[in-house]
């Protein structure tokens, strides 16, 4: 089995100062702070990091134990922010009734496409997937704070005119992009210790062969195959550039 100080990509000694892997150093000198999101403690923490890490932003522990934690248990997705957002008040009420009926069902598609992966890594060695937290596991809380359907989503919600969006909505200009943003936290033991937060945001990717535009969360969820591999490579990697490039070429089922 590999050993325990490898976990999460984070070599002991490097847990002490910062983290290098190539040429490419972890930036811990905050030069921007990390939009809000109230799933996440202490956002003043969170760094912006360079385009080559995995994540948009980052913070971890200077001083964690990784021979304390054997297995992982990954938390129902949050997904309580979503409709929150200023975008989503320019929605037809009843379809964003409905669009709140379904959003669950994209979190617990992020929460088993997590789990998937990390227990194919498990099977390297990695942490072992458990169904509830313990002291000697590490919990992995994962949030989707913004979800935008993309534009050919959007078109084929409001085929119909303005079925979808209100007739003097600013939207049908502004949501292109089919934003997804994610947050996360790993914990450690039965306190609950904060370990690592980071931010990531996706944008659209109807354009690539094999994502459906026929619902409005095709694009979300290959964004989500996407995390759901690079959260589970980290958790075994040394070189975070690595996880980067880790890119399925097809959607996975």
């Amino acid at each position: 089995m590999r050993s325990n100080i490898y976990r999460l990509g984070l070599p002991l000694g490097a847990l002490l100062f910062s983290l290098s892997y190539g040429c490419n150093t972890l930036n811990t000198t905050t030069v921007k702070p990390s939009p809000a999101a109230t799933f996440l403690p202490h956002q003043n923490w969170l760094v912006r990091q360079a385009k080559n890490f995995p994540f948009d932003y980052y913070w971890q522990s200077r001083l964690i134990d990784w021979g304390r934690y054997h297995r992982i248990y990954v938390a129902p997705v949050n997904t309580d922010e979503v409709m929150q957002g200023k975008w989503w008040q320019q929605v037809a009420p009843d379809q964003r009734r409905k669009i709140a009926a379904e959003l669950p069902a994209v979190g617990d598609y992020l929460r088993h496409s997590a789990v998937r992966e990390l227990r194919k890594i498990a099977a390297r060695g990695g942490f072992k997937v458990v169904d509830k937290p313990d002291a000697g596991a590490v919990t992995m809380e994962l949030a989707l704070t913004q979800l935008i359907p993309a534009a050919a989503e959007l078109q084929n919600l409001d085929r119909n005119g303005d079925f979808f969006l209100k007739k003097d909505s600013s939207a049908r200009e502004s949501h292109a992009a089919g934003r997804i943003v994610l947050a996360g936290k790993l914990t450690g033991g039965k306190h609950g210790k904060l370990l690592i937060m980071l931010k990531d945001r996706g944008y659209d990717r109807t354009h690539i062969t094999g994502v459906s535009a026929a619902t409005w969360y095709g694009s979300a969820e290959y964004n989500i195959d996407v995390w759901a591999r690079q959260l589970a490579a980290m958790t075994m990697s040394k070189r975070l550039e690595d996880v980067q490039n880790d890119y399925p070429a097809h959607r996975q089922k």
